[in-house]
């Protein structure tokens, strides 16, 4: 897919305060708008979206409640699709993205905020893919430019326009929208147990254990803790890896404060406060044999085969100094270490989007671009430039990224010029 590494970066498209629709007076729905809006039934939509010139029709529309923590405000995203989305999906904040990946949807979604003012939001549609060295992903996340229009609000209520203000760009691809909704209101069932009850029940036990020994390193323990595809990637030539990624990934004093149970299948959620904020993770649970594992998906997982061990040519590209500068880069993603891929950058000030609003989910999706069992598989080096090339069995196609020598040190490249050819 030939990522850019900071593609995802680049994909926020920042606010520009001159367009702050809160100082730029929109106007009130016409007349023929209040009418439209009648007619439409809950859930629906009637608009157009298009992206490069191709345009699908905007017909579902759907509210969804969400909380960033538990006891937290709801938030409001608006979701208009061109096709009906599983309630699931529309619930799992990531959710458009692989539907969009696979051509399945077509949607805007936006945060509408407490003062009824559109905030971030993301857009997917086909021919978003490849954008900017983007790879497969076919999502870009866009604020600034959404533009509401109420009509009825309330509780459980919402509708209206929404639009851009005319065809916007995003490195020379041109998109715009314009819809109006009555949508349907969806909200995540609520938790099973909460507080100590949550830390008390099955599920709430054995994700505790699971963070124990994540936290400690402790391989055995985690086997017995998680489902048989873990188990197999845990003994794979990568189990390592994988464990260093997960604690690297789950901050030492989270607890358990939510279970939500729907079967033989559970969300829990655990989170922690301190001078530096809140966190919080979501882990699934799975009741087997009388007893919780902790995995992903949901149905009968089949056990992945063993990926092969990296050839000798790959271990001596990972040998290398730009091979080494990828692998340190990823590393520090999967941590969160802001610090030290500022380090690491040919321009930190390229990560400062990293500390917004927004920073926390960029720095999810840029975790899932440089997954833990990340391979270095060749180094392409001409004077002072380097093209990294590497894959993962967890992301379907290659990933390349570019260094460059900056004073005798490699570091990541901010946008070079050129690829560097065959030496």
């Amino acid at each position: 897919m030939a990522m850019c590494a900071f593609f995802l970066l680049a994909s926020i498209v920042p606010v520009d305060a001159a367009s702050d629709p809160a100082e730029s007076g929109d106007p009130a729905l016409s007349e023929a708008d209040r009418a439209a809006l009648a007619a439409l039934e809950p859930g629906t939509a009637s608009g157009e979206f298009a992206v490069a010139g191709q345009a699908v029709r905007l017909a579902h529309a759907t509210v969804v409640f969400r909380r960033d923590f538990p006891g937290d405000p709801e938030k409001r995203t608006v979701v208009l699709a061109d096709v009906a989305v599983p309630d699931e999906v529309l619930l799992d904040e990531f959710g458009l993205h692989a539907l969009a990946r696979e051509g399945r949807v077509h949607a805007v979604e936006v945060v509408i905020g407490p003062d009824g003012k559109p905030g971030a939001g993301h857009l997917h549609h086909r021919a978003l893919a490849g954008v900017g060295g983007g790879g497969d992903s076919a999502s870009l996340s866009v604020s600034g430019m959404h533009r509401f229009l109420p009509g009825a609000t309330g509780p459980d209520e919402l509708s209206g326009r929404l639009q851009t203000d005319g065809p916007e760009s995003f490195l020379g691809v041109e998109y715009r929208y314009s819809a109006l909704f009555r949508a349907r209101p969806l909200r995540p069932p609520p938790p099973t147990h909460s507080g100590e009850a949550a830390a008390r029940s099955g599920p709430g036990k054995a994700v505790a254990a699971f963070l124990r020994a994540v936290r400690a390193g402790d391989r055995a323990t985690l086997r017995r803790l998680v489902r048989p595809s873990m188990v197999a990637q845990l003994d794979g030539p990568d189990g390592a890896a994988m464990a260093k990624a997960m604690r690297s990934s789950l901050p030492a004093g989270l607890k358990v404060v939510e279970v939500t149970e729907r079967g033989d299948i559970a969300e829990v959620v655990a989170m922690k406060s301190g001078r530096d904020g809140r966190e919080s993770i979501r882990l699934q649970a799975f009741r087997q044999d009388d007893a919780w594992k902790i995995g992903m998906g949901e149905g009968t997982e089949e056990v992945p085969p063993p990926r092969p061990p990296p050839t000798p040519e790959q271990e001596a590209a990972a040998r290398t100094a730009p091979g080494r500068l990828v692998l340190e880069f990823a590393d520090a993603i999967r941590g969160r270490n802001l610090a030290r891929m500022r380090a690491l950058s040919e321009n930190p000030r390229r990560l400062d989007g990293l500390k917004g609003p927004l920073g926390g989910m960029m720095l999810e999706m840029l975790s899932v671009a440089f997954p833990y069992d990340l391979r270095v598989t060749r180094v392409t080096e001409e004077g002072d430039h380097a093209l990294v090339e590497a894959e993962s069995a967890l992301v379907p196609e290659p990933l390349k990224i570019r260094a460059v020598r900056v004073r005798g040190k490699w570091r990541i490249a901010d946008e070079p010029a050129r690829e560097p050819g065959p030496r």
